[in-house]
């Protein structure tokens, strides 16, 4: 089972869960690193990626949690993605994939499954905690940098 002190959990139906939790690789502005994890029915499948605009999914799932109504997209470059869907009277619709893509075979896990509006406060104030901090805790900041060198000429 996920810690939840160290993770934002997702609860599904039945067993299913989503969970983040941050890890420690190198902060960039561009992302927040973390270990997904999803066990659909009897499967659970992990993924290591730097999950993207965390800030712009705070903003759609507390719409969401407000309103009831509405999309909250979360998504990492290329190999994991996920929407929270309100249907307007307080379900809320959970659908996405992985993608595992590191050596043959390449193995995806679509995922889908139900739960309601009284999660998402908590939903919101884990991924507060959790991964909207500057940097997250653990982490190291991390900004690319471009250097140019131009090489000298001499003159007589």
């Amino acid at each position: 089972m996920e810690d939840e002190a160290e993770s934002v959990i997702i609860r599904g139906r039945d067993a299913d869960l989503i969970a983040f939790r941050p890890i420690p690789w190198p902060y960039t502005p561009y992302g927040s690193p973390a270990a997904v994890t999803v066990i659909a029915s009897t499967v659970r499948a992990e993924l290591q990626t730097e999950l993207q605009y965390l800030g712009e999914f705070e903003k759609r799932l507390e719409s969401l949690s407000s309103t009831l109504s509405g999309e909250a997209p979360l998504w990492s470059e290329g190999d994991f993605k996920m929407v929270l869907r309100g249907n307007g009277r307080g379900g809320v619709q959970i659908a996405g994939s992985m993608i595992a893509r590191h050596g043959p075979p390449k193995v995806e896990l679509s995922f889908e499954t139900d739960t309601d509006q009284t999660f998402l406060p908590k939903i919101l104030a884990d991924m507060r905690r959790l991964f909207l901090v500057d940097p997250p805790p653990g982490t190291q900041l991390y900004i690319p940098v471009s250097i140019r060198i131009v090489r000298e000429s001499k003159r007589d």
